[in-house]
């Protein structure tokens, strides 16, 4: 995994199951950073997990899309807030928000732009 790009979608395994990850960046020389799609391993869905990059993984590349699929947590109108979605448009695009994993209460959420694929702060205009 030492040559993994920001962006890429991958396959990891996480003890007894297996999920679909965005790597979101590397952390050093021997960690990276992943937002972690739905997994048996986490109680919520989008959550970051710091790990080692020696992990082995499949990759599918940079090439993928997200299909909307709207159900009743889907609402308009400022009815869901930044602070609680996991999917939503910013000023500068689509942002993918990955909370922290369960009891890390006190690290921050990651807010990660399919724009230009990186992280970045975000700005809330009123």
């Amino acid at each position: 995994m030492a040559d993994l790009e920001p962006g890429e979608l991958l396959r990891m395994s996480f003890g007894s199951s297996a999920a679909i990850v965005l790597f979101l960046k590397r952390l050093n020389d021997d960690e990276g950073l992943f937002g972690v799609l739905p997994s048996e391993d986490f109680t919520e869905t989008m959550t970051w997990h710091a790990t080692s990059l020696d992990d082995a993984c499949l990759s599918y590349g940079h090439d993928w899309v997200l299909e909307e699929e709207h159900g009743s947590e889907t609402a308009c109108r400022h009815h869901y807030t930044h602070e609680s979605a996991r999917l939503f448009l910013a000023k500068s695009g689509l942002v993918m928000a990955f909370r922290p994993p369960q009891g890390r209460g006190r690290y921050n959420t990651y807010y990660y732009s399919l724009a230009n694929l990186e992280d970045g702060e975000l700005v809330v205009s009123a």
